[in-house]
């Protein structure tokens, strides 16, 4: 069989198993995929419908607007990964080359096999053939600056960089298994230009958390002489399982090209009707915005949102991708409107306003945003204490970036440290 193969068989972790099954198949027709169930997994009493994907033994065509289901559109390899395996491929290294130049099938194929939530792309549905190979955190961060820098991958290390997710972006990263769980390694870019970005990133999960948002947790590490920040992956279980996950844009059954009208109000509404505890997403979300806003994240776009998914119920994943990435100035917006008539500006005040929408009153959607910039400030010390950052690293971040004063303009408790 060749790259230039037009067709997949996907394996899924049913909820509990330690082992794949064959699913269904998934092949191209022009540019659209298709989709079909298994009648193997059709007649398994366990088996579960990929969201938004109804279990049957029809054609699935994508939504309107989309070439590929978003359910395994997420298990691609992001921009990073892409990259990654155009490299293997064309012998284009670093990061110059256009990812475009391949199809999705040949991505399926030539990624890990360490894909983000419960599915893996095959090329039979006979048996399942692992594609990774466990390598230490050193060996990634070398491998990983090696591709960055235009020269060859070392040997058999390419497939634990290609990360099986478009919620990941594009920071060199790979994925990691030890004694203590499944990990992301996310490490320094030549991009970063002497800005401490993953150390920005540790900084923000950990005041976020502190604040009352449900985070990941991340832990900074020194590889080969870089920064990593050792993410802990949401959709493995301690005990082998694996999680079926979406993406926000998923969730809102959006295409790449139209994840600009992605609301954080489109979300709350569908994790509302299909979530395992509508009574409090409202709230889980409205504080994940705020926190997004104080900390200067404008990058929270709906692929930096995710879901885990049992096949009838959804679960907001922990927040993940908090970067103080605002410009200084005094106008600034979150990538997703947080209000119903298009609100975005990053105000905290605004926020406030819409609190409605989230079920809550003025005094607890106040209280909220209260909490966030009380937390951020009085922990602001240890946090940059914990995360090695220099005092002039921080004073770089406050003010400007977290808590710049438009954020926090027209709040009662405004003074934040």
């Amino acid at each position: 069989m060749t790259s230039e193969q037009t067709q997949q068989f996907i394996w899924a972790w049913l909820p509990g198993h330690t082992s794949p099954v064959p699913c269904g198949t998934v092949w191209q027709e022009g540019s659209t995929h298709r989709f079909r169930y298994g009648r193997s997994y059709r007649d398994r009493p366990d088996a579960i419908a990929l969201f938004g994907m109804p279990l049957g033994d029809q054609v699935l065509d994508p939504p309107a607007g989309m070439t590929l289901h978003g359910a395994l559109r997420d298990a691609l390899p992001d921009a990073w990964g892409q990259h990654v395996i155009l490299a293997r491929l064309t012998g284009r290294s670093g990061q110059g080359g256009d990812t475009a130049a391949l199809t999705a099938i040949t991505y399926m194929r030539n990624s890990s096999s360490d894909r983000f939530g419960a599915i893996d792309f095959q090329d039979t549905a006979d048996s399942y053939v692992t594609r990774h190979q466990p390598a230490t955190l050193d060996d990634l961060a070398g491998a990983a600056l090696a591709l960055e820098q235009g020269r060859p991958l070392p040997s058999g290390l390419d497939a634990a960089l290609t990360h099986g997710t478009s919620v990941g972006g594009a920071r060199p990263k790979a994925t990691l298994a030890d004694g203590t769980g499944n990990w992301i390694a996310k490490f320094s870019s030549a991009s970063d230009r002497g800005n401490p970005v993953v150390r920005h990133e540790a900084l923000a999960l950990r005041l976020a958390s502190l604040a009352g948002v449900d985070t990941v947790e991340a832990h900074l590490k020194t590889a080969g002489g870089r920064d990593a920040l050792l993410v802990r992956r949401f959709d493995r279980g301690i005990d082998g399982t694996r999680l079926m996950a979406v993406s926000g844009l998923t969730l809102l059954q959006l295409d790449e090209m139209a994840g600009r009208y992605a609301t954080y109000t489109d979300l709350v509404d569908v994790l509302r009707d299909a979530g395992d505890h509508p009574e409090r997403v409202g709230k889980d979300l409205f504080t994940r915005i705020a926190a997004n806003i104080a900390l200067g994240n404008t990058d929270d776009h709906a692929r930096n949102h995710a879901a885990l998914w049992d096949g009838r119920r959804l679960a907001l994943a922990p927040a993940y991708d908090i970067e103080p990435c605002r410009t200084p100035g005094w106008d600034a917006n979150q990538a997703m409107a947080y209000g119903r008539h298009g609100e975005r500006a990053s105000s905290l005040a605004g926020l406030i306003g819409v609190g409605a929408t989230y079920d809550l009153d003025r005094a607890e959607a106040s209280g909220i945003v209260d909490r966030v910039v009380t937390t951020i400030g009085e922990n602001w010390a240890d946090v940059v204490d914990e995360v090695g950052l220099t005092k002039r690293q921080a004073e770089f971040l406050f003010g400007s970036r977290i808590l710049n004063p438009a954020t926090i303009d027209g709040l009662a408790s405004a003074h934040p440290r």
